[in-house]
């Protein structure tokens, strides 16, 4: 399974998990908190992803 592949299955599993945070918790700041450390959590994979690609473009430079 190759990097951009893994990301997108992480980036839906986290949209997944949020559509279920936002349909069955009340309202509230527990239900804040739980979609901004999800939101954390695809800030990561994004960044993460990038730094990978980027990293792997280096290599086939050389």
């Amino acid at each position: 399974m190759g990097q951009m592949q893994k990301a997108g299955t992480a980036l839906l599993l986290l949209a997944t998990l949020a559509g279920l945070a936002w349909w069955t918790m009340d309202g509230g700041p527990i239900r804040t908190v739980a979609l901004l450390l999800l939101g954390l959590f695809v800030v990561r994979v994004v960044l993460y992803s990038a730094r990978s690609r980027y990293d792997d473009k280096d290599k086939k430079d050389e």
